[in-house]
């Protein structure tokens, strides 16, 4: 009557990413060999490096890729382990248990291995003339770039759960439409994770990396819930539920459900549910280290360069049309309290139908509405610099961080402010997590299969899965205007009013085949002008079962070598079309051999 067992996963995964040669910014004394003929020095200097607190010296500041240096090649090393022991079965006539009993631990170290270098090596060959920003490297440039390159961990993350939970659950009575149903559970859980980066990343300036921007933090979790499937009658069936959460960071909350399923006829079935739901930040947007990094669009200074024009004794390319640094973060991290966040809540309710018109087809709709509070995310980029009025505590200019260690506080890693301008411009924009406002959406799901049955060519069928979208608004702050973002590309991504996914199969013995359409509709682009057109995408495959344990599949994706429509999106660094919900590819083949060893 009793099951025990014990399980242990261990996984380990590597990853690899290479991105541009690095921009940065660095001193560069008219003593250099290559200076460009003819180029102003900056007005009053630039510090002399081999001999800080002396006299500026005439020069200026020289921008530049690292293309010595090579692609930005990173990764990240994550090793996951999970232990598990569970006990179950049942007890006392009719009541069925099952517990268990856990620990997690998940350790991630993110390393540089080639194109990060060592700025100040860096700073010291461009200052000393060794290294050429402007053009081919001599011998001794090269040498200087080789010398500077770093290979080390950069941050470690790792997190740890030890956690415990039952359920019970058994039959209580006997109702018209059959037995009642009963079930109750709890769990216990304590959570810990640390962030930390290592005293190089304060050498690294293209990585953002604050290197004094260590966090942590814990917290115990508990919850419980009860549930009751309540079979009215034959065709009526009520399920009522209810979990409590208590978190010792953010407190207690209740969230009920209630759910209805009647079946009036047998090809027709009435369904719905509402409840309520509650989701507290997790240890990672609360304590989430401080970094740099640049913004996705560019943008003018709302101060140094109104209307597009850099105001008298403003640099135009250092305060107009450029991208500026964000710095973001979780609350924690800069100082303010973790209860800074509060739990997104939500109010949810769905009703629809599923018929059977006749025998292997069926048809179903779905209406949802969802309405979500304080919604936990940074406030895009592109709503802090459409109010620089609103959000003007969050631009931050040189005179108003010191020279220092640390990104976001040291001006040094500051392109903008290497010289300290004259005229302050933008040091970085602060864009921690935090709670925005509401999200209110509705739509429709529709869906609808057919199959042949068994027939001397073999077995038909076809499945349907669509959603349209009626209604999505959000608030970029609590009370704030509600924005309309369907069939738009609002702030940072596109809402789809329409997607669907099309497939049709055969099957004869051991062949079997798919043609598969996939579909998401256009909208209006970000520029709020042009129209992204509709996207789709046609699969075609071929399966033959070799063995009763081997599977050989050959296929051709994007058949008809669709490109990805046209859009000017800026939030992401690749122009013309949009990585995120588009295949650049085109057409390729597949070719795949799976086989199963019990």
């Amino acid at each position: 009557d009793h099951v025990g067992s014990i399980e242990y996963l261990h996984s380990k995964n590597l990853q690899t990413s290479r991105v541009a040669p690095a921009p940065t910014s660095h001193r560069m004394p008219t003593t250099s060999p290559f200076f460009p003929a003819g180029a102003t020095p900056t007005v009053g200097g630039i510090p002399d490096i081999n001999n800080p607190g002396g006299p500026n010296v005439p020069g200026g500041v020289a921008n530049f890729r690292q293309v010595p240096a090579g692609k930005r090649t990173s990764g990240d090393d994550t090793t996951t382990s999970r232990l598990l022991a569970e006990l179950g079965g049942n007890f006392a006539g009719g009541w069925d248990y099952k517990a268990g009993l856990g620990t997690s631990r998940n350790t991630s170290v993110a390393s540089v291995s080639r194109g990060y270098v060592n700025d100040g090596l860096v700073q010291q060959g461009v200052f000393d003339g060794v290294i050429n920003p402007f053009g081919a490297q001599t011998a001794a440039g090269q040498a200087a770039f080789d010398a500077a390159q770093v290979s080390e961990p950069t941050q470690i993350g790792k997190a740890h759960v030890n956690f415990i939970d039952f359920k019970v659950s058994r039959e209580l009575m006997q109702m018209a439409g059959g037995a009642m149903g009963f079930a109750f559970g709890a769990e216990a859980r304590k959570e810990k994770s640390s962030f930390e980066a290592t005293d190089i990343t304060a050498e690294l300036g293209s990585l953002g990396i604050d290197s004094e921007s260590d966090t942590s933090g814990k917290r115990k979790i508990y919850a419980a819930f009860v549930e009751l499937n309540l079979p009215v009658m034959k065709n009526l069936e009520i399920n009522v539920a209810g979990r409590y959460d208590k978190y010792s960071d953010f407190g207690d909350t209740f969230n009920p459900k209630i759910g209805i399923r009647y079946q009036p006829t047998p090809q027709l079935v009435l369904r719905g549910s509402a409840n309520t739901g509650f989701r507290a930040p997790t240890l990672y947007e609360i304590n989430q280290p401080a970094s740099l990094t640049f913004t996705s669009d560019n943008y003018d200074d709302p101060l140094l360069c109104p209307g597009g024009v850099a105001v008298p004794g403003a640099s135009a390319g250092v305060v107009c049309g450029q991208q500026v640094l964000l710095r973001q973060s979780g609350p924690a991290s800069i100082g303010l309290p973790a209860d800074t966040l509060k739990p997104e809540k939500s109010k949810s309710f769905g009703f629809g139908l599923v018929f059977e018109p006749v025998k292997n087809t069926s048809l179903g709709i779905d209406f949802w509405s969802i309405e979500v509070k304080n919604l936990i995310n940074p406030l895009p980029e592109q709503a802090i610099f459409g109010d620089p009025v609103a959000n003007s505590a969050r631009f931050f200019r040189c005179s108003q961080i010191p020279a220092g260690p640390g990104p976001g506080q040291d001006r040094d890693d500051v392109d903008a402010c290497l010289n300290f301008p004259s005229f302050d411009p933008i040091a970085f924009v602060d864009n921690p997590v935090e709670n925005l406002g509401k999200l209110k959406t509705n739509g429709i799901d529709l869906s609808a299969a057919w199959r042949s049955g068994a027939t001397a060519s073999g077995m038909f069928g076809v499945a349907f899965e669509g959603t349209y979208v009626n209604k999505y608004k959000y608030q970029r702050s609590p009370g704030g205007e509600f924005i309309n973002a369907r069939g738009r590309y609002s702030d940072n991504a596109p809402v789809f009013k329409w997607q669907h996914v099309l497939t049709a199969t055969w099957g004869m013995g051991p062949w079997s085949a798919l043609i598969a359409q996939r579909y998401k509709g256009g909208y209006t682009d970000q520029d709020e002008v042009n129209k992204v057109k509709d996207y789709w995408l046609h699969d075609i495959s071929a399966s033959y079962e070799a063995t009763k344990n081997m599977v050989l599949t050959v296929g051709v994706n994007n058949v008809f070598d669709q490109d990805p429509p046209l859009t000017g999106q800026l939030t992401t660094f690749q122009r013309g079309y949009d990585p995120r919900f588009t295949d650049p590819i085109g057409r390729s083949f597949l070719l795949r051999a799976s086989y199963k060893f019990f």
